[in-house]
């Protein structure tokens, strides 16, 4: 926190007021004796006494009104013992009360400001009595005091008794207390600062408790509703004067706690998902909801959120229903796209029948078959999973096969095909470049024993279609760029592969035949048809 208490104990602040205390009483009683003092002094004619204690009084009344550092005022009031017993000792001698002014000096110092004060002025007090001493020896100003040194020893001795009896107590005494009330002020200090640091949280708490977007709903061991934040009674529709429990708003499934405050949830709730809840007027409302457990005053509770996704729900629903008349309607248009490219071949197969020319009945009957590899496309689209691309080799296995059962049936096929999505714009043309080249193996691949054996692969590679013909039949005779340009089947290979901006490599094959190796891109921008 920014205004972190201060744990060290201010001990010259602890000392001013009790001196302050001190001085008050002291100026008091010092007063009444001031007084008689004066009295006294200006009866028998010591005027310097009287005047002495006029000031004294007046400046003891100063340190005692000034306010300032500690130290100031305990320097002042124990400079003004010492003074007044230097005083008193100098006007009536070392038998009357100056001898107990000057014990009273370092003993205050002891009390007011600490070890090295206390020893500072007991060793201006002891040089303070042997001046008084050796003056007596010379002068011998007061009548009855002896002038001996070991007199003088004897008093310097009681001096240093006294006050080291009771200096030296009263600094431990005061080391000690310093010491417990340091303690006791650092726990208070802690106390405070814990109780502040307790107080801001739950001020935070419940900032975010009310301000929260979300649902909040904090709710005890038993189930129990213990309060609601201003989103919770609107989503929910709470009365203001009683609020429901937890079960009869999102059901009996969402909450359990514990004694010991674990947390046992659906799974539904711990991932999150979306609950049909209600609310206290029995309104249907969506929420996701999860659950925190926390402890409030020792006991075991859980915060509850809710977020209302009715909204969401909603449009969801209403975007998978679009979605599925999308998909049927797609399904249906490839369908019939199907079934009327079906038409148009049954229709090129009547129309075959009634040719009497044998080149014109084998064009149409060639063209009949282009029109079903398109159908095949559709009907692939048809039952497949996705409509923007197909499974290329399983597409390749049923065209093979539909070609070798119209053209010939003795055909032997041996397949390589490796699984290969093409979008749509590059799937219909690599499978009329198949349907031409397989057609072209079937009429002319044939071996010598005049059984036609195939080989079809298809595999991926760096983003491409790799399909690759070969047959085992004579191979071709002239060059592929010649052999195109005089048959129809040849000229639409060629306008293909310009669209597909794909490449084709006519060779032989490893068994001396024909092998046609197609490098077509997968997906991405074809040309427009052309031949």
């Amino acid at each position: 926190m920014a205004d972190r208490l201060d744990l060290d104990l201010d001990l010259d602040a602890w000392r001013d007021r009790v001196l302050t205390r001190m001085l008050g009483t002291v100026v008091g009683l010092a007063g009444v004796a001031a007084a008689g003092g004066i009295a006294l002094s200006l009866q028998e004619g010591v005027y310097p006494i009287a005047a002495f204690d006029t000031v004294a009084w007046l400046t003891l009344v100063g340190i005692w009104w000034a306010e300032g550092r500690a130290a100031v005022r305990a320097n002042a009031l124990v400079g003004l013992l010492f003074l007044t017993g230097v005083v008193v000792m100098w006007v009536i001698g070392p038998n009357g009360a100056g001898h107990l002014w000057l014990i009273g000096a370092p003993l205050a110092a002891a009390l007011l400001r600490g070890r090295s004060a206390f020893l500072g002025w007991l060793a201006a007090g002891e040089a303070t009595l042997l001046a008084f001493g050796g003056w007596a020896r010379v002068a011998a100003p007061w009548p009855g005091v002896p002038v001996d040194g070991l007199w003088w020893l004897m008093i310097l001795a009681s001096y240093l008794s006294v006050c080291l009896l009771v200096g030296l107590p009263t600094l431990e005494l005061l080391a000690g207390l310093e010491a417990s009330l340091g303690v006791r002020a650092r726990a208070r200090a802690q106390a405070e600062l814990r109780e502040r640091d307790a107080m801001a949280l739950r001020a935070q708490f419940e900032l975010l408790f009310s301000e929260s977007p979300a649902a909040l709903l904090l709710v005890d061991a038993s189930g129990g509703v213990v309060r609601t934040n201003a989103d919770a009674q609107r989503l929910f529709d709470l009365p203001s004067d009683a609020v429901p429990a937890l079960d009869a708003l999102l059901g009996p499934a969402v909450l359990g706690v514990a004694g010991d405050g674990d947390r046992h949830t659906a799974s539904a709730q711990d991932a999150g998902e979306v609950i049909r809840a209600r609310s206290a007027t029995g309104r249907p409302v969506d929420v996701v909801v999860r659950v925190l457990p926390l402890a409030v005053d020792g006991r075991p509770h859980a915060l509850v959120s809710a977020i209302d996704i009715s909204a969401r729900v909603v449009a969801e629903r209403a975007l998978q229903q679009a979605l599925s008349e999308k998909v049927t309607l797609l399904q249906e248009v490839h369908h019939r796209v199907k079934n009327n490219l079906q038409i148009v071949s049954s229709l090129l197969d009547m129309q075959a029948d009634r040719v009497g020319s044998a080149d014109a009945r084998l064009a149409l009957l060639e063209s009949t078959q282009r029109v079903r590899t398109m159908a095949l496309i559709h009907q692939q689209l048809y039952i497949g999973e996705t409509f923007s691309q197909i499974d290329f080799a399983a597409y390749s296995r049923a065209l093979v096969g539909e070609l070798c059962g119209a053209l010939d049936p003795r055909a032997q096929v041996s397949f390589s095909l490796a699984p290969v999505d093409l979008v749509l714009a590059h799937a219909l043309p690599c499978g009329l470049i198949l349907n031409e080249l397989v057609t072209n193996a079937l009429k002319h691949g044939r071996s010598a024993d005049g059984v036609c054996r195939l080989g079809v692969s298809v595999e991926a590679s760096d983003g491409q279609l790799v399909l690759e013909i070969a047959d085992a039949g004579a191979g071709i005779a002239t060059p592929w760029s010649a052999r195109s340009r005089r048959g129809l089947g040849g000229s639409i290979i060629d306008a293909l592969v310009y669209q597909l901006r794909a490449t084709l490599e006519v060779g032989p094959s490893e068994a001396g035949g024909a092998r046609f190796r197609l490098v077509a891109p997968r997906e991405g921008e074809a040309r427009e048809p052309g031949v």
